[in-house]
Parts: C-alpha cells; structure tokens; sequence
C-alpha cells in the first residue's frame, strides 16, 4: 500500500512540474525526487535562464540537494526530511549540471542525475 500511496504521489509531483508547464517570467520547473539511492528529474533538458527545482524527498532518510557544474555550486536545498518538500530557484547558463544528494555517501550509492542547459 504504502509502494502505492509512493506512487501516485510522484505522478502528482510529475504533473504538477511538468515540461508544459512555464511561469508567466518565462522560468522553467524541474520536479525533483529523491529516495534511497536515486534522484530522478522530471525532465532532463530546460532553456537557461530562471530554473525552479520543486524537490521532494520519498525516501525514508534524510537527503538534500547541491547543483553543481565543474565543481562550482549553484544551489543547495539544505536537509529535507523524509516525506518534505523543498525548493531552489537558480539562474543557470548553458551546460551539463549534476544534481546529487550531499549526504556523505549518499552520492556514491547511486543520488545523482544530470541536467543539459540549453
């Protein structure tokens, strides 16, 4: 039941944030989820420009959020407890972005996906 409530609590997220979506600012929205051990994008392309992330932790442990591009840090959600939500809003230039969870460890069992500026 619970795998199920997961679900359909994703696919909300997933709607809510989806690549149709544009704020009257021209912005972008990614939906962000996080759970152990992955981090999934609603989308894996946006414009550059203003870029909402709207991240939502699924997982049971704690996790957060760094955006970065060639060891430079754009954005960090802080801590997201299990079952909260979190946002960044960022401004981001053309290029490859890696999305990851910062928790020691967290990265290298798998919480990172990557973001193509365009």
């Amino acid at each position: 039941m619970r795998g199920l409530v997961t679900l359909a609590a994703a696919l909300c997220l997933f709607v809510l944030v989806s690549p149709a979506w544009s704020g009257a600012s021209g912005g972008s929205a990614v939906g962000v989820s996080e759970r152990e051990w992955s981090v999934t994008l609603s989308r894996l392309r946006v414009q550059h420009g203003t870029i909402t992330f709207s991240i939502h932790n699924f997982g049971q442990d704690d996790h957060n959020i760094k955006i970065r591009k060639h060891g430079s840090q754009y954005g960090f959600s802080g801590r997201i407890r299990s079952g909260a939500t979190a946002t960044i809003t960022v401004n981001l230039k053309p290029g490859v972005y890696s999305l990851f969870c910062g928790i020691p460890g967290h990265r290298a069992l798998g919480m990172n996906a990557k973001l193509t500026v365009t």
